[in-house]
């Protein structure tokens, strides 16, 4: 086109105008577009992250919520609900029901021991001869009962 018409042309001299700028355009469109690949691919990288952090969140937070309930359940529930302060005056045990329950054990038991006591005395008095075989008797059962009772430590012993 250019060899028909003149080069001084307007016409001519637009359309090489137009031409320069439209090569410029197309290195700058280029430049561009590789600089849209590249950010294109850093996005999809950075989103690509952004999807797996978000679903490594998600099933921590599921499992923070498992452990709390686990451990919901195997807390007690106590809640206290006041401050415990000290009684004013003792309700149990009493004590003077327990000195005199206590002393009064004491003196039957006394009682009855000077009984047996004056009982025997009697007895081998009267009887002597059942007597050596009451105390025959009592020696046997005093003697096997001392032999249950160190058997009882002894086990005790190699237990602990």
């Amino acid at each position: 086109m250019a060899s028909k018409t003149m080069p001084s042309s307007a016409f001519t001299r637009d359309l090489r105008l137009r031409k320069e700028e439209l090569s410029r355009k197309l290195k700058l469109s280029d430049s561009t577009l590789v600089q849209m690949a590249s950010i294109s691919l850093d996005f999809a990288m950075l989103y690509r992250e952004v999807a797996i952090q978000s679903r490594v969140f998600d099933l921590l937070t599921q499992e923070f919520e498992k452990t709390k309930i686990e451990e919901a359940k195997d807390t007690p529930s106590l809640q206290i609900l006041d401050q415990a302060v000290p009684p004013e005056k003792k309700s149990r045990p009493k004590r003077t029901y327990l000195v005199a329950f206590t002393g009064f054990l004491s003196l039957l038991s006394s009682i009855f021991w000077v009984f047996l006591k004056e009982f025997l005395a009697n007895f081998k008095l009267q009887n002597p001869q059942e007597f050596i075989k009451l105390q025959t008797v009592y020696r046997g059962v005093s003697g096997d009962l001392t032999q249950f009772r160190r058997s009882l430590l002894r086990f005790k012993r190699t237990k602990v």
